[in-house]
């Protein structure tokens, strides 16, 4: 993966300071990553095989040469949807931790949601935090995480839209329910939880990219379309 073309999302409203840009991620701005993802994009993500997940390196002063940060764990996710905004939408996600990774996995949303995009975005979303709350039970040192998806639907709605929304109790600025509102605050209070709670200490940043740069989570998504034979 060419990560060095990823995109990074940054809000041009100047009032969105006190709202949730703190999960926004992108090595050029981290002073920890940019300089290996400047001289070697491609080692900037690597595979640990022994937990079975992707983790970050960065270049160690020190030795002039990657390290891995012990303490990072990176997340693809992917909603899809076949038919969207048309007759009998089915959505699926695609969650991928690594190669070969037992972590990775898909599957269809419940049929009894929305079948959208933006929801199997949130799906895949929801089943990524609940494996990741597994590894990190097991393993106490991983409290860095990056999740890169390429929905800005989803990346706005943590980082801004939710913030905006719960001020309105709600409502979008044209006085009508925001689609999701429930669920995303849900999520971004889960996501407070697991790194402000006493239990906590866990920190989850939100990588924008697009869905060239996707291509695992995505094909997992679509493997759950293929395993039910949809149309």
């Amino acid at each position: 993966m060419d990560l060095i073309r990823l995109p990074y999302y940054v809000s041009s409203d100047t009032d969105m300071e006190g709202y949730g840009r703190f999960r926004l991620f992108h090595p050029t701005i981290e002073p920890a990553y940019r300089q290996i993802f400047i001289e070697k994009p491609n080692e900037l993500i690597i595979s640990n095989e022994e937990k079975a997940i992707r983790q970050l390196q960065f270049i160690a002063l020190a030795i002039g040469k990657p390290v891995t940060q012990r303490t990072s764990m990176v997340i693809n996710i992917d909603g899809a949807c076949r038919k969207n905004g048309g007759e009998n939408p089915r959505g699926a996600y695609g969650v991928y931790f690594g190669p070969n990774s037992h972590y990775n996995v898909s599957g269809l949303i419940a049929s009894d949601v929305a079948q959208t995009s933006n929801r199997a975005e949130i799906e895949a979303l929801i089943k990524a935090l609940d494996i990741i709350q597994i590894i990190t039970n097991k393993d106490m040192s991983l409290s860095n995480l990056v999740i890169i998806t390429d929905s800005e639907y989803l990346v706005k709605s943590l980082t801004e839209w939710v913030y905006i929304w719960e001020k309105r109790e709600g409502m979008t600025s044209k006085g009508t329910p925001a689609a999701h509102f429930h669920l995303l605050k849900q999520i971004r209070d889960r996501l407070d939880w697991m790194e402000y709670s006493d239990d906590g200490g866990i920190r989850c940043q939100f990588w924008l990219t697009d869905r060239n740069h996707n291509v695992e989570a995505d094909k997992l998504a679509n493997l759950a379309f293929d395993r039910a034979t949809l149309p």
